[in-house]
């Protein structure tokens, strides 16, 4: 539903509920469908508790790595109970181990998971690291040569060695 919409449906239902016009309601209504669109949408992964043969996790796949494949970041439970675990995932690809010999991959776009293969986890990791790397090349900052005390032999003072003393 587009914001649009959203918003007069917010509105009607305000002026329902507070006994008024849908026009009056509007504009706080376009905020709160503006709001609603622009939260992340989640995603629950629900997969068998561990036990001692065979351990369960999920892990959130942040890039290559030499000799595993993958580098991984690995995720702690949002919740469990005696048969199960439960994580909440946002946007991203992600590796999923169930037991012994069940491990598969997964996509999860705007709340929606999706299986994927290996193959199309390292084409979506292409696709993502390269801009990572491109924004974290922009923001880097010129490093001054300074002393181990930070002490700037030019001016006489702790400025980091960006002063315009001679």
């Amino acid at each position: 539903m587009s914001v649009m919409k959203r918003a007069w449906v917010i509105a009607i239902d305000g002026a329902a509920k507070f006994e008024g016009n849908a026009k009056e309601f509007f504009s706080q209504a376009l905020i709160m469908a503006w709001a609603e669109s622009r939260k992340p949408k989640l995603a629950e992964l629900f997969i068998g508790n561990s036990s001692r043969k065979c351990k369960t996790w999920v892990a959130r796949i942040t890039g290559s790595h030499e000799r595993f494949g993958f580098s991984r970041v690995f995720l702690t439970e949002d919740g469990s109970n005696w048969a199960n675990k439960w994580y909440v995932l946002t946007n991203g690809v992600y590796e999923v181990c169930a037991g012994e010999d069940n491990r598969y991959f997964i996509k999860v776009v705007d709340g929606a998971i999706h299986n994927i293969e290996k193959s199309d986890a390292i084409k979506a990791l292409n696709e993502v690291v390269p801009t990572a790397r491109k924004v974290a090349t922009t923001v880097s900052r010129p490093v001054y040569k300074t002393s181990k005390s930070n002490f700037c032999s030019k001016c006489g003072s702790y400025c980091w060695g960006d002063c315009e003393a001679n």
